[in-house]
């Protein structure tokens, strides 16, 4: 018995070191981020949201069962965790626009996927495109949804240091019907494998958009729309070639 009490005891000690680790990680973070009015705000609200769960349940631990109780305690933590969550994603996408360098190859391969993902959007919008990044789990294989001219847009994004199989060249193919898309944009940073490219050679809606013609596009005047906005709907595709890899489409 006196074996179990401790262990119990060590791992309720363990647990408490790993916690007060974490808050004060966390705490941390925040100031040193510059983020101490945030948490002197947020922190005593998530207080007070547990001296209102510790409330109910004195009023109504009758009608409460333990997993009710369980939710009902979960629940401030994981708003609390979610704003924060949001809050720290939101200051790396502004810190990445501010220092944002789209002539330079290595400020893109040090963005992650979804970081990547969105500096794509931002791009097309630039040239004439309205694009809308989808959720991180993704929205059936599609990273971006644009409209352009009465034309649907998906794209799908590959930020690899090498090529695409044909495999996923297929998948997005496969997804045209499912979205009623109009064009199909594959962004492959390290373009696709020869299979892959022999695959779209004869699609006319489906284009290959390597780092190279990402950065291109990001670099061009947008003042002229007509001159200077990509437009590769199928009966203009001639206005591709000035982009490498998009030659070994025609």
């Amino acid at each position: 018995m006196r074996n179990e009490n401790d262990k119990t005891l060590k791992g309720t000690f363990v647990a408490l070191v790993a916690i007060l680790s974490a808050i004060v990680a966390f705490v941390t973070l925040a100031i040193k981020k510059g983020r101490l009015k945030e948490l002197l705000i947020s922190t005593p609200i998530l207080f007070l949201g547990y001296w209102l769960d510790f409330s109910l349940e004195n009023i109504y631990s009758q009608h409460l069962n333990v997993i009710g109780i369980l939710i009902m305690y979960a629940l401030p933590l994981g708003i609390y965790a979610i704003y924060w969550y949001f809050l720290f994603q939101q200051e790396k996408i502004t810190s990445i626009r501010a220092n944002r360098n789209w002539a330079n190859r290595d400020w893109w391969w040090a963005l992650d996927g979804w970081e990547f993902e969105e500096e794509v959007a931002e791009v097309f919008r630039l040239n004439g495109f309205k694009a809308k990044v989808t959720k991180k789990t993704g929205d059936g294989g599609i990273d971006i949804v644009m409209h352009k001219d009465g034309l649907k847009y998906i794209v799908q994004c590959k930020h690899y240091r090498k090529e695409v199989s044909v495999e996923a060249v297929r998948e997005l193919n496969g997804l045209k019907n499912d979205f009623q898309a109009d064009i199909l944009y594959f962004i492959a940073s390290s373009g696709l494998t020869k299979a892959g490219y022999e695959f779209i050679s004869n699609k006319p809606y489906y284009f290959v958009f390597t780092l190279e013609d990402i950065i291109a596009m990001g670099l061009r005047p947008s003042e002229k729309e007509d001159e200077d906005v990509i437009d590769v709907s199928c009966e203009e595709i001639t206005e591709v070639k000035q982009f490498p890899s998009l030659r070994k489409l025609l």
